[in-house]
């Protein structure tokens, strides 16, 4: 698969029978919000969180990153991106140079 950003280095996930091949393209800010929003329906008045979205491997993408918002092509650098991704998605977001998740204390 063509590979948005040509520093994308994925050592793990190999192609297989379950998932096939790694598939790549741009993120799609609206989708995400939406899939965020609907989650967090599902336990409206039932349970207390919060949205924390963490992004690892944000180095891989260069200085600049290219993504989707209602259809309109949107090229951000990182701290800007992190911004609105927050904003958007109304979420605390954590963006990371590494693939190992940070941990998180509640």
């Amino acid at each position: 698969a063509d590979r948005p950003y040509p520093n994308i280095v994925d050592e793990t996930n190999a192609p297989n029978d379950y998932q096939g091949s790694l598939r790549f393209g741009y993120l799609t800010v609206d989708v995400l919000e939406e899939a965020v929003r609907r989650d967090f329906e599902q336990f409206d008045n039932h349970i207390e969180a919060e949205k924390n979205l963490i992004v690892t491997c944000i180095d891989q993408l260069g200085d600049t990153v290219t993504f989707f918002d209602e259809g309109v092509e949107m090229n951000f650098p990182i701290p800007s991106f992190e911004k609105y991704i927050g904003e958007r998605v109304k979420a605390c977001v954590q963006f990371n140079e590494s693939a190992i998740t940070p941990t998180i204390s509640f």
